[in-house]
């Protein structure tokens, strides 16, 4: 749901800490970890494969009929408030943040913000339970399994064990189009030696026909050393410290971003050569031998995201999630 960013990080911080389950966790080598993403929330559980009976039946505790106290409920508010503490000291993450909160009001990035401390502060128990009754819905879940168990005996058992729970009420429907966002750049002061300049935009969306030719645009652009970013920022002139080109994928929120860290007294020089590049690459055709310097490099990123179970479980669900 939008405008919840708050309350559902915090819900799902809680849930990965696996309150009233130390024990089981502990003996069946179980690792929950927490993902927030614009289009939906992820608890990955990593172990051993002959623990997959016992990581089910706590995946399925964890998600469905957690145990959450006012104890734990401070605990994960006050690492949540420290967190974005901590996001706002860094240029790079308040420049990112900002630019999120412009393209895509009242989403933002999703995965990386969780409202101000004043509202994380105000959240309640009673609040945190409601928002998990209503939204926390088995027929509203997708799991994905990776990794040294055979795929028929996997599913049999998920299903048993998931086989217990009720589907609950309809799932939430999927967000409506964002609203409308003002063009236009912003300055942003902060105190410290390193200047970041950041500009980016809507993306398509990952069913989007031209999705795969937007993510080569984008890695022709500013991915890896033989991008055109990379050139004329670090090998025409030492300009930058970082350079970094990404596509989001998504349904709910998708963009496309150019980031640079840089000193500051190179900001200006830095905005009108990342400018130029982008309206270069709008303008002129790419040639035969980058295009497949950009695709080999997609291609590559993704074989390397395929070697951690970790990943394709995350990845066989979110794109069955996502269509």
């Amino acid at each position: 749901p939008r405008d919840a960013t708050g309350i559902r990080q915090l819900t799902q911080m809680l849930l990965a800490t696996g309150e009233g389950c130390e024990e089981e966790l502990l003996a069946a080598a179980v690792r929950p970890e927490a993902q927030v993403a614009p289009d939906f929330v992820g608890l990955s559980v990593a172990a051993p494969a002959e623990s997959l009976e016992d990581a089910t039946r706590l995946l399925r505790r964890l998600l469905f009929r957690p145990t959450i106290s006012a104890q734990g409920l401070e605990l994960a508010r006050a690492e949540l408030v420290r967190n974005l503490a901590a996001r706002g000291e860094m240029p790079a993450t308040i420049a990112f943040d900002r630019l999120f909160d412009a393209i895509y009001p009242g989403i933002g990035s999703g995965d990386t913000t969780a409202g101000d401390a004043a509202e994380l502060g105000a959240i309640s128990l009673d609040e945190v339970m409601s928002f998990h009754a209503r939204h926390y819905l088995p027929n509203a879940t997708v799991i994905g399994i990776s990794g040294g168990v055979e795929a028929r005996q996997a599913i049999a058992l998920v299903a048993r064990e998931m086989s217990h729970v009720l589907p609950g009420a309809l799932p939430y429907p999927r967000p409506e189009p964002p609203p409308g966002r003002a063009a236009g750049a912003e300055e942003l002061a902060v105190e410290c030696g390193t200047s970041v300049y950041i500009t980016g935009g809507r993306g398509v969306s990952i069913s989007a026909p031209d999705y795969p030719a937007m993510a080569t645009g984008i890695a022709l652009l500013g991915s890896g050393m033989g991008s055109r970013l990379y050139r004329a920022l670090r090998l025409d002139r030492p300009l930058a410290y970082t350079i970094a080109a990404e596509l989001t994928p998504s349904e709910t929120a998708p963009s496309g971003v150019v980031i640079v860290a840089c000193d500051p007294e190179a900001l200006d020089e830095v905005e009108q050569i990342v400018e130029r590049e982008i309206a270069l690459a709008i303008d002129e055709a790419a040639g035969i031998e980058e295009l497949q310097r950009a695709k080999r490099y997609l291609i590559g990123k993704h074989a390397l995201r395929r070697q951690r179970n970790w990943e394709i479980a995350h990845y066989l669900a979110m794109f069955e999630l996502l269509g």
